[in-house]
């Protein structure tokens, strides 16, 4: 079935000068209007655990805009959210442990991590599983 009503609208150019939001959104956008028009119905994406249009942290402003435009697509959708992944964590700690420091947007200073196998996983049993709606 259908994720939608199909475009047709013509197609944007985002080569433009444009702040990372709109040139990501466009990007997006476009993105979701092929999946309509394909007929895909049920897109299952990966986003940020801080998905956040008013966060100050870049990521989670991309993620924020990219949950709601998904939403707004129409499209069936599964959205599952993850933290910093652990193999890209790994790669800080030697420069951190030469320079005694280590600077990420965690707050408190706590985070969580997960495997980059475990969200595969997670990404595989959702989409063959009937969609969430929601972000898992």
């Amino acid at each position: 079935m259908p994720c939608g009503p199909r475009s047709t609208a013509p197609t944007r150019s985002c080569s433009s000068p444009a702040t990372e939001r709109r040139s990501t959104s466009c990007t997006t956008t476009t993105t979701w209007c092929a999946a309509t028009n394909a007929g895909i119905g049920h897109v299952v994406a990966l986003s940020g655990l801080d998905a956040d249009t008013t966060s100050p942290f870049c990521y989670a402003v991309t993620y924020g805009h990219t949950e709601q435009l998904l939403r707004d697509s129409g499209c069936a959708v599964s959205i599952a959210r993850t933290s910093i992944f652990t193999e890209f964590f790994l790669r800080f700690l030697h420069t951190a442990r030469q320079q005694g420091q280590i600077r990420l947007p965690a707050g408190d200073g706590s985070i969580s991590m997960v495997s980059i196998a475990d969200v595969g996983r997670c990404l595989a049993a959702l989409a063959l599983a009937p969609p969430t709606g929601t972000s898992a």
